[in-house]
């Protein structure tokens, strides 16, 4: 499955911001087939994307082996407070004095060279944000990566946008109505709740269990509810509709032919002694 890393655009050579990996075929996996998101950002940049081919683990390693590089020699030890990009830079200006083994030089050195094949940039700036739609549920939480963000239990049942950035998620109703706007969390496995979403929550509980101990009382007061009056037949209109009396059935209502005159019945014998076979003789046995 290919897979790309995608950085915002760097003010400088070798500075960028850290972002989260997405497959852009997903919606064709083994079919060499690109998102349409992915497919107009590339369009957009007049960019050429090369998909790696399905169980070619070579390939895919050499585009994970920049990422595995600031895995296991950036990250290490280091502890963020919202200063990622401060220290990213901080440490680029020492690793790109490095020399590279694949280019036996320094990234610095290649610098203008590559700068001078680069284009332009596009007069109109991609976007920075990645976009997904879903349903709120009773919870009121959408999942990003792996963390949970709280969201206005007033959207609860609605299908609401969520647009995700380096720095921030925001969830909106339609219509454009913010119902969420939260930091953009790093770390995993965390739940992001904003006071006043888990106050909203506290207050439409406390009202449903208002309304459903009203209903309750009410019920216990009254439990057949209502009287309604509705209509009595006479006990011998159910004898004409299933038929057990005179008249019964469609024919009241001339809705149905009146049932055929029984057939006649056959001819029976007069009643007297059933008639007498002739005795048989024994065969003689062959001399």
């Amino acid at each position: 499955m290919a897979r790309a890393q995608i950085s915002s655009l760097p003010s400088s050579p070798g500075q960028g911001e850290r972002r989260e990996g997405r497959d852009v075929n997903e919606a064709g996996v083994g079919r060499g087939r690109l998102t349409a998101g992915f497919a107009a950002f590339a369009g957009l940049l007049v960019a050429e994307i090369h998909l790696c081919r399905p169980r070619d683990p070579e390939a895919k390693g050499l585009v994970e082996r920049a990422n595995g590089y600031l895995e296991t020699s950036f990250l290490p030890g280091r502890t963020f407070s919202g200063d990622f990009n401060t220290q990213l830079t901080t440490w680029l200006a020492v690793a790109d004095r490095r020399v590279h083994r694949a280019l036996r030089t320094r990234p610095t050195e290649r610098w203008e060279a590559d700068r001078a094949g680069m284009l332009t940039l596009p007069p109109v700036a991609p976007p920075a944000w990645w976009r997904m739609q879903t349903r709120i549920g009773r919870d009121h939480y959408v999942r990003v990566d792996t963390n949970d963000y709280s969201v206005h239990p007033d959207a609860i049942g609605r299908i609401v946008t969520v647009l995700t950035d380096n720095d921030e998620v925001l969830a909106l109703a339609p219509g454009g109505v913010i119902v969420a706007r939260h930091p953009r969390c790093w770390a995993r496995h965390q739940t992001i709740t904003d006071p006043d979403h888990a106050e909203g929550g506290k207050t439409m509980r406390g009202q449903l269990q208002h309304h459903q101990q009203a209903a309750r009382q009410a019920t216990a007061q009254d439990p057949y509810g209502p009287l309604v009056e509705v209509e009595q037949r006479e006990l011998a209109s159910y004898d004409r509709l299933f038929t057990i009396i005179e008249g019964g059935g469609d024919r009241e209502a001339g809705r149905c032919p009146a049932p055929p005159p029984p057939r006649p019945k056959a001819p029976q014998r007069a009643a007297g002694p059933a008639p007498r076979r002739p005795p048989t003789s024994p065969s003689s046995p062959a001399g």
